[in-house]
This record gives C-alpha cells, sequence and structure tokens, in this order.
C-alpha cells in the first residue's frame, strides 16, 4: 500500500467536510476499550480540543 496513509486521508477528510458524523462517532466510541475512551477523554481535555468542537468523545 505505498502511498496510502489512512490518518492523512481522515484528516483531510475531516477539513472538508467539517467533522465527523455523529452516527459514525457514536459507532466507533462503542467499540473502543473504556481505556482507549479515557485515554482521547484525556487528550482532547488537556489540549482544549473539547471546546473547539462537540462529539460523542465527550460524553463520558
Amino acid at each position: 500500500m505505498a502511498g496510502r496513509d489512512p490518518s492523512k486521508a481522515g484528516g483531510f477528510a475531516v477539513a472538508y467536510y467539517g467533522g465527523i458524523p455523529q452516527d459514525v462517532a457514536v459507532s466507533a466510541k462503542r467499540r473502543l476499550d473504556p481505556k482507549l475512551s479515557d485515554v482521547i477523554h484525556r487528550f482532547r481535555k488537556r489540549f482544549d480540543l473539547a471546546s473547539k468542537n462537540t462529539t460523542v468523545f465527550e460524553a463520558q
């Protein structure tokens, strides 16, 4: 898979489309291990991402 980087594609998609659709975010969060969900919550809080856009990941 030379030249394909899903993390870049996701970043471009979020920038272009304005975020992750709520139903996709809810589905993704349900699949996360509680520890990983906590890591995401703490990361967003530490870097003040919660105040910039609201996603399902803010609900703890």
